[in-house]
């Protein structure tokens, strides 16, 4: 009875705090995790997966800190509520009510060497797995009518019309700007859109277009071409 009750409150606040910090760590990881992703085009459906690779290694951070914070709860609400008074003139003696708790932290103890030890190496393992399947399974160069692809400040893709992949536009526009202030703008009948090698660069191949390139404090430049291929970070 003792027993139980002693567990019980122990393992109330260390799930409470442990549930905080994990979340916490979790939440953390995300949003870099979210970044990352962002920045090499990779797919956000591998999201989840990838989170859950990461589960063992910070259960393995949660464990310590959690029971340490439940012990320390529990010892002072039993010292307010003067339970260990009680406790003591019923005949247990301290050694009897800290044997269940010696019990818990060894059995937590075991899990966080077995998180250390297998589920960790695996989760790591998954975990690389999937992010490298998120990259390769990224942005496979579509683009809608009148939908807007890009990044204001580095590059835009737009087009008046495409096929029913997305693929082949019809009067594709792009704009790309360079740090140092310079623009080119390329408008065209036609265009098809491609991956680069690397996987992330989208190649545009453009038909019967014109080209406008300016620069800061120079006359802009006007040209025209029956094919042209340029790469769009």
């Amino acid at each position: 009875m003792i027993d139980a009750y002693l567990l019980r409150t122990v393992g109330g606040y260390a799930l409470a705090f442990g549930a905080m910090i994990f979340m916490a760590l979790m939440l953390e990881r995300a949003l870099r995790i979210v970044n990352q992703m962002a920045a090499s085009g990779a797919h956000f459906g591998f999201l989840p997966p990838i989170l859950a690779g990461l589960v063992p290694y910070y259960l393995g951070m949660t464990i310590p800190p959690a029971f340490v914070v439940g012990l320390m709860m529990t010892v002072a609400r039993l010292d307010e509520d003067l339970e260990i008074e009680v406790m003591l003139t019923s005949g247990l003696s301290y050694s009897r009510l800290v044997a269940p708790l010696i019990a818990l932290g060894a059995l937590l103890g075991a899990a966080g060497l077995w998180l250390g030890a297998e589920a960790e190496p695996l989760g790591h393992f998954a975990y690389r797995a999937q992010r490298a399947a998120a990259v390769d399974a990224g942005w496979t160069a579509q683009l809608r009518a009148g939908a807007f692809l890009g990044q204001p400040d580095v590059a835009i893709i737009t087009a008046d019309g495409s096929d029913a992949t997305g693929r082949v536009l019809a009067r594709p526009f792009i704009a790309l700007r360079t740090a140092k202030g310079s623009e080119t703008i390329f408008t065209a009948e036609r265009g098809a859109l491609g991956l680069w090698w690397d996987g992330r660069t989208t190649l545009v191949d453009l038909q019967r277009g014109r080209v406008l390139y300016e620069r800061p404090r120079r006359r802009p430049l006007v040209g025209q071409f029956g094919a042209y291929a340029t790469r769009v970070p």
